[in-house]
């Protein structure tokens, strides 16, 4: 198991891989940009790889499906 700090590193270390993956998108989008848009590297990157998700799923390369909640993992939770 991961401990909590071990999880913020691997979302960290995501997040600024979805960085990098919008950069070099960013940087042909705002040339005139002082700093050429790094700013909008990460946004850019996550609408990129959430475009290329939804494109292998409409192409059934990848399979989405969902799993159901059964009523006894649901016996421990209160509901007043």
């Amino acid at each position: 198991m991961f401990s909590d700090v071990s999880g913020a590193l691997v979302w960290f270390f995501t997040l600024e891989l979805v960085g990098v993956v919008g950069l070099p998108w960013v940087f042909v989008l705002f040339p005139r940009l002082p700093d050429r848009g790094v700013a909008f590297a990460k946004p850019v990157g996550l609408l990129f790889l959430a475009y290329l998700v939804w494109v292998l799923g409409l192409a059934q390369v990848l399979q989405f499906f969902t799993v159901p909640i059964r009523e006894q993992s649901m016996k421990h939770i209160y509901i007043p």
